[in-house]
């Protein structure tokens, strides 16, 4: 089956050159901001289909973008598809201060030269195994002001060059900042040992969305569908009384018009009647007349 997607034509709303400390000295990454992902995208996962605006002096296409963000995206529960598509090379994402519920290793698949992933502030409660499969490159995640309750012991083993990781201000309180290499390997060991790991039981009821978006994506649509079908009805059930409401009227005026019938035929009765009073009338006075002159 295939995902149910909300299009949207994303916007680029500033654009610059940055001197980031967080990669090799002196490197100038170039990012941009960008507006309305969320837009009309009613909790169904967002799919860009076109980017306007204009670039930095210098630039002139998609493909330079080396960084995006995205802010206050206060509608969007999963993470942006197609973005590959549209900006093809880039080293750092950061989805920040929406309410991103859900990631997927499908999300993140196409970003293999990933190196900076910053996801602060959103709603997301599980971090599944295997999340970062596909980013090998990865040297800095930013998972902070979740709602984190279960993070995967493996999910960070194979990431060789991660050096900073915050998990700090979620759910998991025992976890937090680590901002060396060796701080990493302390806070990976703590997760592998136990640390932000849910029994069984409540992983697999809870995972079950997190692993699979489309379901939710298609629970999302049924509720939607749902809502708009009451309203149907009840628009159905209006129309219902109306039209009998109509039929009503149609049988008073009916009845009206046989009344009015009646009612005419009445008057031209009472009229000949009338007309014979005023005949006998006046015949009788005519007649009177002649008896007094005799």
């Amino acid at each position: 089956m295939n995902a149910i997607y909300s299009y949207v034509e994303v916007e680029i709303i500033d654009c610059y050159y940055y001197d980031t400390i967080w990669f090799d000295k002196n490197t100038l990454i170039y990012i941009c901001k960008i507006k309305n992902v969320d837009i009309f995208s009613n909790g169904l996962k967002v799919k860009i289909d076109d980017v306007t605006g204009q670039h930095e002096n210098g630039y002139s296409n998609n493909n330079q973008v080396e960084a995006i963000l995205i802010d206050g995206a206060s509608n969007m529960k999963f993470f942006p598809s197609n973005i590959e598509n549209v900006f093809s090379n880039l080293i750092f994402i950061r989805i920040g201060t929406s309410k991103l519920t859900h990631i997927t290793n499908e999300d993140l698949k196409p970003f293999t030269k990933l190196k900076f992933l910053s996801l602060q502030y959103n709603l997301i409660e599980i971090i599944p195994e295997n999340l970062f499969f596909y980013n090998q490159e990865l040297e800095i995640i930013w998972l902070d002001h979740n709602q984190i309750k279960h993070i995967d012991k493996n999910v960070f083993r194979h990431l060789n060059k991660l050096r900073v990781l915050d998990l700090s201000e979620n759910t998991c309180n025992s976890l937090g900042y680590a901002q060396t290499r060796n701080e990493v390997l302390d806070l990976v060991k703590k997760i592998e040992q136990g640390d932000c790991q849910l029994d069984i039981t409540t992983i697999s009821t809870t995972t079950t969305t997190t692993e699979n978006p489309l379901k939710q994506e298609i629970k999302e649509l049924k509720n939607h569908l749902s809502a708009k079908e009451k309203e149907i009805q009840n628009l159905s059930v209006s129309n219902m009384q109306k039209d009998t409401e109509i039929e009503n009227m149609k049988y008073e005026i009916e009845n009206l018009k046989r009344e009015c019938q009646k009612c005419t035929t009445i008057n031209e009765s009472l009229s000949l009647i009338l007309n014979k009073l005023d005949h006998l009338i006046s015949s009788s006075t005519s007649h009177a007349r002649k008896e007094r002159k005799i």
